[in-house]
């Protein structure tokens, strides 16, 4: 099987690269028809990767906003239990 026969969203992100990388370096002269299909492959690889690094970024986007949600609560706690120690001397 072809690895151009697998869907880009089927494949692992090295397997993705691997093959991108792969079809730009391609030098073989090409008629029409196999130059479009190569060009629309590129592109359909380019496209899958671009929304990989959407999800990963969103994901980033995500973690940080929970670890600084965390960090704000943990510092409001401190806060609060310095208050509560000034209070009850």
């Amino acid at each position: 099987m072809d690895s151009t026969d697998t869907p880009p969203e089927e494949l692992s992100e090295g397997e993705l690269f691997t093959e991108y990388v792969e079809l730009l370096e391609r030098n073989a002269p090409t008629d029409g028809y196999t130059k479009t299909k190569l060009k629309r492959r590129r592109i359909s690889l380019l496209s899958e990767i671009g929304d990989r690094l959407e999800e990963l970024e969103a994901v980033k986007a995500l973690l940080c906003d929970a670890s600084i949600d965390r960090a704000g609560e943990a510092a409001g706690r401190a806060d609060s239990s310095t208050e509560i120690g000034i209070d009850g001397e």
